[in-house]
């Protein structure tokens, strides 16, 4: 019969098995990132390797999945099963959207973990430019390897070429044990139980006898068994080594740095995915008193073809277990921005709706199982986009956002107060000639309103904060702008147990090129007292904000990549990311959550202390493929006693031997035949 490989939008991997006479007899999908298959061999163990954008994967005949690694931006042309069962990968390495760094090879072992890998430089920056590129790489029968390459020299100033094959001999890796391990959490705090895993460790010849961890804080341990805890009385960053012997007394080393923070983030609790269509956007989410939640956005009946939109929302358990949901089918351009469990225990929505080429106020109220009991839509002249809700202690809602006015289209933000049946009581419009947004709003504790958005600097390209507070019903009382060196978009403001206000957003530095998370202070009257930015792995946003009981902040967000060409390389782009400050904006520790494909919208305390996010996540699961509902439950936990001891814990395991050939590369078992370039690292 015949095994087909390939790729089926938009990320995933599709394998189909028929007879000799065509008829299929499985097909498999393979969940992740798999930009273009370039490779599908059979292996002499009767298996299957597959190599595409950043990914290697073994599978059996009947296309289970054996292993799965993945290297963020390699392109693989080729792959060499070598004589001890490990494999030797070749293809290019990603450098940006546009630019490839040529001639990589990767050496693995037979479960696919890289022992170590070679990137051959290109000396393109001066006369002559000299490219390369690899043609083949083979096993030599000493157990070496040898490199094929094709060399283009080009002289600009005699405006000659010449191309000529150039073989590299590697010799044969030494064997010898390996130390590998990883550890768990990620950022652990003081006295919290860290696990030390050196199961990753093997020994090619023998067997691995002992295991010797340098915790760097006085302790030192020697097991047989491969995972150990281990908790530390302090934070700080801490170097911990990791030591093996095998059975004929040779040993190998690696160290990694623990960083060890003042308190113990929060830890996962649960979460769960609702699938509606076939996507579906989350906007907004709150906790309801009976402990549960209530979600809302829209689901996308077209699967992206049109702008066929439902409102949608959905009612859970404390658990994250659907309760009901419901879906408002009266326009198909109804969009659910925002929504709120009001004093009677039903819920209101607020969002927009498209009418005769603008968008208008749009609110919804249902009863406590969604029922919807009345709408009501509010425009003129206006195309408008609604940007927060509140409901006030009278049980009136206040409605804020911007939008454009007239056939000039200037900006302005607004204000809408209702009564308790949605009949409007009184507006407000601030209008200015430059591009603007009221984002977010919070009543104060004077019982009137601060407003927060932007001003776009368009004659230097860049974005202000503006700050607007109000009185009870609307009267402005002061507005601020405060001014950076940078594009600062305010995401979220809140008001602060001093009076003054604490606002999250992005801000975009001018002489950079990534996105980094701000936290801006002010005093009661909106004047700058302090800001910080924190930056991540590549784009980072901010989503939200809260005081903490110790008078500190959370900040909740995302870092990684966002851009679209680069999603299609990488796996895991995008974590959700959750920093705790002290009062004063310095540091105290973070966290990340997420598999790459969660989206955060909103997050919210808990009325047990934890944290909930709610956004998106993108699925690839059979029927439910597409962009579902998501919501997170973070649980707080405490730093254990002072007290504790912060001695290591054995956790028992038989003495591993994972089979596979050992390497040990090293400069001195290079052996290069011609002159290349190179550079080598080590892991």
């Amino acid at each position: 019969g015949y095994t087909f490989a390939g790729t089926r939008e938009p990320d995933s991997l599709l394998l189909i098995r028929i007879d000799p006479a065509g008829n299929e007899q499985w097909n498999k999908t393979i969940e992740g990132v798999f930009n273009y298959v370039r490779i599908f061999q059979y292996t002499p163990d009767g298996d299957y390797l597959i190599g595409s954008y950043g990914s290697f994967i073994k599978i059996d005949p009947t296309g289970k999945k054996i292993f799965e690694q993945t290297s963020d931006g390699i392109l693989l042309k080729s792959i060499l099963q070598t004589s001890d069962g490990g494999y030797m990968l070749e293809g290019y390495k990603f450098l940006s959207d546009d630019c490839f760094e040529s001639n990589y090879i990767v050496r693995t072992d037979p479960a696919g973990n890289q022992l170590w890998d070679m990137t051959y430089e290109d000396e393109s920056n001066h006369e002559p430019d000299i490219h390369t590129n690899i043609k083949c790489v083979i096993q030599a029968s000493d157990g070496g390897y040898i490199i094929v390459e094709s060399v283009r020299i080009f002289r600009g100033l005699s405006n000659t070429r010449e191309t000529y094959i150039r073989m590299t001999k590697l010799k044969k890796e030494s064997p010898g044990p390996i130390a590998k391990f990883t550890y768990d959490p990620r950022y652990p705090g003081a006295y919290e139980l860290a696990t030390f895993d050196a199961s990753l460790s093997y020994d090619a010849d023998g067997n691995i006898t002992n295991y010797h961890w340098d915790f760097d804080d006085g302790n030192q341990v020697d097991t047989i068994g491969t995972v150990i805890t281990h908790p530390y009385a302090s934070s700080g960053n801490y170097t911990v080594i990791l030591t093996i012997t095998d059975d004929i007394g040779n040993t190998d080393s690696i160290n990694k740095t623990v960083t060890v923070q003042k308190l113990i983030p929060y830890r996962e609790e649960w979460n769960m995915t609702y699938h509606g269509a076939w996507d579906d956007n989350l906007y907004a989410m709150q906790q309801t008193t009976d402990g549960g939640y209530i979600l809302a956005g829209n689901k996308d009946l077209s699967s992206g073809w049109s702008l066929d939109e439902n409102i949608w929302i959905v009612k859970t358990d404390s658990m994250g277990k659907e309760e009901w949901n419901r879906t408002f089918e009266e326009n198909l351009l109804d969009t659910a921005d925002y929504i709120l469990q009001t004093e009677d225990g039903g819920y209101i929505i607020a969002g927009n709706r498209w009418i005769s080429g603008r968008y208008d106020v749009l609110l919804i109220k249902t009863d406590t199982n969604g029922t919807r009991q009345w709408n009501r839509s509010f425009g003129d002249k206006f195309s408008n986009s609604v940007y927060t809700l509140r409901q006030a202690p009278n049980g009136s809602y206040i409605i804020a956002g911007a939008g454009t006015w007239g056939e000039d289209e200037d900006y302005y933000r607004w204000m809408i107060q209702t009564d308790s049946l949605g009949n409007e009581q009184w507006n407000r419009v601030w209008s200015n000639k430059l591009p603007g947004s009221a984002k977010t709003i919070q009543q104060t504790s004077d019982e009137g309103y601060i407003l927060a958005g932007n001003l776009d600097r368009t004659e230097t390209t860049g974005f202000d904060i503006w700050l607007m507070k109000t009185d009870l019903h609307g009267n402005e009382e002061w507005n601020r702008t405060i001014e950076g060196n940078s594009s600062d978009i305010v995401d979220v403001i809140r008001q602060t147990s001093d009076g003054g206000y604490i606002l999250t957003g992005t801000t975009w530095p001018s002489d950079g090129d990534d996105f980094d998370i701000l936290v801006l202070k002010t005093d009661p009257h909106g004047y700058e007292q302090w800001n910080k930015t924190f930056q991540g792995t590549g784009h980072d946003m901010a989503r939200d904000i809260m005081q903490t009981t110790d008078e500190g902040y959370l900040v909740t967000g995302q870092t990684g990549w966002w851009d679209e060409h680069t999603y299609k390389q990488y796996n895991a782009i995008h974590k959700i990311w959750i920093i705790k400050t002290d009062t004063d904006g310095n540091f105290q520790w973070h966290t990340s959550f997420g598999d790459g494909h969660d989206r955060l919208t909103v997050m919210r305390q808990t009325s047990d202390g934890g944290l909930i996010l709610a956004g998106n996540k993108e699925t690839e699961i059979g029927i439910n493929k597409g962009i579902d509902f998501w919501l997170m439950k973070l649980g707080e936990k405490s730093p254990q006693s002072l007290e504790i001891s912060n001695q290591s814990q054995v956790v028992p395991a038989q003495t591993t031997n994972v089979p596979g050939f050992e390497v040990l590369f090293s400069i001195g078992n290079l052996l290069v035949v011609s002159c290349l370039v190179l550079r080598m690292k080590r892991k």
